[in-house]
């Protein structure tokens, strides 16, 4: 006949088999967790082996920016071209010596026909003594006298200086502040009637 067992011995033995379950979920918990993973990264960076280049961005192609309306613009370095002074015109009637038509250095003007005479006058500036007469008359050519007015006369001029020319004139010899009286008439045996336009210039060293 079996011995009965006693309460406290089964109440042990199923304190023991809890204990025992506990330590294996304990020891299977623990092989499963996973290592901490290293804070360094030792993996070595292989490049892609692609043999095809990157792409690179085409160029800018934006407009340049437009100047600046509101910003003055540089000077030009170059100073404008200064024009010549334009000559005097001759002034009508200037048929006589009392009316010839006065200028200074340059005189424009017209024989309306080959017996029409006019009369200019110039007066020499102080500290010269030269005079350099230039003419052109593209309309037939035109005889030059050039004299010294006498006071109170209507004669032409006086008798110490009479210098006449058709062509070049030479450089002549002069008195600083003297006046000059030029006669201009259509040259000798002309036998047109056509206007003839002049320019005369004269240059005083």
């Amino acid at each position: 006949m079996e011995s009965p067992v006693h309460p406290g011995e089964n109440m042990f033995a199923l304190k023991t088999m809890c204990v025992a379950l506990g330590l294996g979920i304990v020891a299977c918990s623990s092989a499963s967790s996973p290592s901490p993973s290293s804070s360094e990264d030792n993996t070595v960076k292989v490049p892609p082996f692609s043999k095809e280049k990157p792409v690179q961005a085409p160029p800018s192609t934006a407009p340049s920016a437009a100047p600046d309306k509101n910003v003055e613009a540089k000077p030009d370095d170059k100073p404008p071209a200064s024009k010549p002074p334009e000559c005097t015109k001759e002034v009508e009637p200037n048929n006589e010596t009392a009316e010839a038509t006065e200028f200074k250095d340059c005189i424009a003007g017209e024989l309306s026909s080959r017996s029409d005479s006019d009369y200019l006058k110039i007066t020499a500036p102080q500290n010269v003594t030269d005079m350099i007469i230039e003419h052109t008359e593209p309309n037939g050519k035109i005889t030059y006298t050039v004299t010294i007015p006498q006071a109170g006369s209507t004669a032409s001029g006086s008798s110490n200086f009479n210098m006449s020319f058709t062509d070049q004139a030479p450089k002549t010899k002069i008195k600083a502040g003297q006046t000059y009286l030029f006669q201009l008439k259509a040259e000798a045996g002309s036998t047109s009637d056509e206007a003839r336009p002049y320019e005369v210039k004269v240059t005083f060293q």
